[in-house]
């Protein structure tokens, strides 16, 4: 999966890495490099549709981007497991 370009709805500095459906009621999973309090973070969040169709921010989690080859190697282990590779 690769990024986004900048979105009109994007704050400046901030990447759009992943747009996933996640279910049928059209909520999202977003995965975005931002920075929070001046710091390099990586943004994993449910995005839900309001009453107007826009899409609003909800559940998630805001870590210190100097996390992700942790998280990225966790969720690579989860794959393996998930698919049988490893018990």
């Amino acid at each position: 999966m690769r990024h986004t370009k900048q979105k009109s709805d994007q704050a400046p500095g901030e990447l759009l890495i992943a747009d996933i459906p996640k279910n049928a009621r059209g909520e999202r999973l977003r995965i975005r490099l931002t920075t929070y309090g001046g710091r390099r973070c990586c943004d994993v969040r449910t995005w839900y549709q309001d009453a107007s169709g826009e899409l609003q921010p909800s559940k998630g989690s805001c870590f210190r981007a100097e996390l992700l080859p942790d998280v990225a190697g966790a969720l690579t282990e989860a794959l393996k497991v998930w698919e049988g590779e490893e018990e």
